[in-house]
């Protein structure tokens, strides 16, 4: 049986989010897809929300997933904040976990990020309890270009965040980003590395995505999928396209798909500007998305590299095979640190759309949440 898998022991994990209305918010939809894969290894595992902005009476039911139970509890935000940890608390003594993980991001639980009670609300839910958490987000201000204001912000919120470690001791601390493990190393303590997965499965792992080694005589068809973050060198990208196309004589389009926010606009006009073919799918199904995904050549994102990994869109396109163009702002922190940029994904700097372009790499198709959920409970296994 599954339970026997890993040495025989069938761990049981509650997950803290603030939200899981499906599609709605990122971190969710990543806790439940998490969730699945270790329910499909044979462990018992809750996600419970804390702060669920899109329900008004808490909710308790059972998801299948290859005949195991996944329980998903979602309590309401609008009950004040004490009457949702005691609720949290009841569901914790009905269920007994080994484990509790919080999927932490600091504007889950405060619409200012700054929840200066939720340490001691969580120290009553987890006495006793073995303690993980997963950061999705630290602190606003790590960026040179930012103000005192948001300097001042960052500070209060790192001092949250540097409390909530050392009062509750988690025997295990993850992140998806080699700037955030940085940064809470330098804070003082040991984070572990737990890559991202893409938030849109594979729908078919054999479609024909364009061989890089028939660039540049091949047509190629570029994706944004996601976010259109607003500052990025679109004009300087659009031009540069518009040059390469005349050199290569190929042709170049765009589908834009998923919520784009207010920049959308300014990256029709300039597309539709210099005669390039661009389709606005919107939101669409996930299967939709695949699909899409799976027949274009390089993906396009705004979010900056050295962000690229928090990005769940980001690694769906390259669960898809697309190499990814990252087309953003300049992004530095203002304390130097150090990361290796991730496989895929090429920072385009205003000079380098051949080279870009040309590139010979490939990248594997499929999913590796498998394999991220496995690195997961071992990591749990050897916190202890």
């Amino acid at each position: 049986m599954l339970q026997q898998i890993y040495n025989g022991i069938n761990l049981k994990i509650i997950f803290f989010v603030a939200c899981l209305e499906p599609g709605r918010d990122g971190v969710g939809d990543y806790t439940r897809i998490l969730a699945e894969a270790l329910t499909k290894l044979g462990h018992t595992i809750t996600l419970l929300a804390l702060n669920d902005q899109f329900v008004t009476k808490e909710i308790a039911v059972k998801q299948n997933i290859d005949t195991f139970n996944l329980e998903v509890i979602r309590i309401p935000a609008c009950l004040n904040e004490s009457m949702r940890f005691k609720r949290a608390k009841a569901w914790i003594t009905l269920y007994d976990p080994e484990w509790i993980s919080l999927q932490f991001v600091i504007f889950s639980f405060h619409k200012k990020g700054l929840p200066f009670n939720l340490c001691n609300q969580l120290k009553v839910l987890v006495k006793g309890r073995k303690f993980h958490i997963m950061f999705h987000e630290l602190w606003v201000g790590m960026t040179n270009d930012s103000g005192k204001k948001m300097i001042l912000w960052g500070w209060v919120q790192k001092q949250i965040i540097r409390n909530l470690l050392l009062k509750l001791k988690p025997l295990l601390i993850h992140t998806q980003s080699q700037i955030y493990q940085a940064q809470l190393t330098k804070l003082g303590f040991l984070t572990m590395y737990l890559p991202l997965f893409g938030n849109i499965p594979v729908i078919n792992q054999y479609s024909s995505v364009a061989p890089v080694d028939k660039l540049p005589s091949k047509d190629i068809s570029f994706v944004l999928f996601g976010s259109i973050h607003p500052g990025a060198p679109v004009e300087t990208l659009v031009n540069d396209l518009a040059n390469y196309t005349k050199e290569y004589n190929v042709y170049v389009s765009l589908k834009i798909v998923g919520r784009n926010g207010t920049e959308q606009a300014k990256w029709i006009k300039i597309w539709k500007s210099a005669g390039f073919n661009i389709e606005i799918s919107g939101e669409l199904s996930a299967e939709n998305v695949s699909e899409i995904l799976s027949n274009s050549t390089f993906g396009i994102t705004t979010t900056p590299i050295a962000l690229a990994e928090k990005s769940g869109t980001i690694a769906a396109m390259k669960e898809h095979g697309l190499k990814v163009l990252c087309v953003s702002l300049p992004w530095q922190l203002r304390h130097s640190l150090s990361f290796a940029a991730p496989a895929g994904i090429m920072e385009y700097n205003g000079y380098n759309l051949n080279e870009i372009l040309n590139c010979k790499f490939k990248l594997p198709v499929g999913s590796p949440i498998k394999i991220i959920a496995e690195q997961l409970i071992a990591d749990f296994r050897n916190a202890v």
